[in-house]
């Protein structure tokens, strides 16, 4: 966790080709000058020999190309029926500006939400990949990680705010035992979904639980040039099964909360699984 202090400046272009209304592109321009300050720090393994997160002032610019197509409807805040999008996104952080520090990072995020005809099964498939290049800070290193990370979905409270809140995209299979540190990063995620009650009989002041789905999944990945080994972490391939539900306010969902368990799969053997309790993903942006 970290208190960054600074300014930010970001130009937006949102357009649309004039084929369908809801097949939308924007391309987006950012400018920031920051000094960044470790506030809460986690445990390391000793062997990644990272050593504890800096403070750093920095400057960087970032290039964001974001692709969307999904007919607008209420379901999509908890389980969307149709829908595709691809982000890529550049960012270039230089000393010649502002700061010390000189490091690019990569990223491109592609998913798409599919109905099963004749079913009330939706699939949902997504792949991430992260390339890092330079020298950055040992907080910003990348890997196949089993910090559970922070989503903001699209249409709920906490999603209307993602413009507020950075939050940053991680490698994170449900079910992996160990963090494999990397230069280069893949992973994804198939997910078969169902949808169970719109609206749990429990209220208390004004919240309740609703939107409740249940999912089966497997999540994949792999880390490529460790900071230290310089070889590549295992082809790494979990399972599982996990509830989705909405914390509501009203009629307006909050956030996600998953509840599931799951484990690393390995042929040939059986998989050992364990509970999580998480934010959970309906949909990227």
């Amino acid at each position: 966790l970290e208190e960054m202090s600074g300014v930010e400046g970001v130009i937006r272009y949102p357009f649309n080709l004039g084929h369908r209304l809801s097949d939308n592109h924007s391309l987006a321009f950012s400018l920031g000058l920051i000094q960044r300050r470790p506030t809460d720090v986690f445990a390391v393994d000793p062997l990644a020999r990272l050593g504890p997160p800096l403070p750093v002032t920095e400057s960087g610019v970032a290039v964001v190309y974001r692709w969307k197509t999904q007919r607008p409807h209420r379901s999509s805040v908890y389980l969307p029926r149709q829908g595709s999008g691809l982000q890529i996104r550049f960012d270039l952080t230089n000393s010649l500006l502002f700061g010390d520090q000189d490091y690019s990072r990569g990223e491109v995020e592609l998913f798409t939400h599919r109905r099963i005809p004749r079913t009330h099964l939706e699939l949902f498939l997504r792949g991430l990949g992260t390339a890092l290049a330079g020298d950055p800070p040992p907080q910003d290193r990348i890997g196949l990680l089993t910090a559970a990370p922070v989503y903001l979905n699209p249409g709920s409270a906490f999603g209307f705010a993602g413009g507020l809140v950075e939050t940053v995209n991680l490698h994170s299979p449900r079910g992996l035992e160990s963090s494999y540190l990397a230069l280069r990063v893949v992973s994804g995620t198939a997910e078969l979904r169902l949808p169970l009650v719109r609206r749990l009989p429990v209220s208390l002041l004004g919240l309740s639980l609703g939107q409740l789905t249940a999912a089966v999944y497997t999540d994949f990945g792999q880390a490529f040039g460790p900071p230290v080994a310089g070889a590549a972490s295992p082809f790494i391939i979990t399972r599982g099964a996990e509830l989705k539900v909405n914390l509501m306010f009203g009629k307006l969902p909050l956030f996600t909360l998953a509840y599931g368990t799951a484990g690393e799969w390995f042929f040939g053997s059986g998989t050992s699984y364990r509970p999580y309790l998480r934010l959970g993903l309906v949909s990227p942006f």
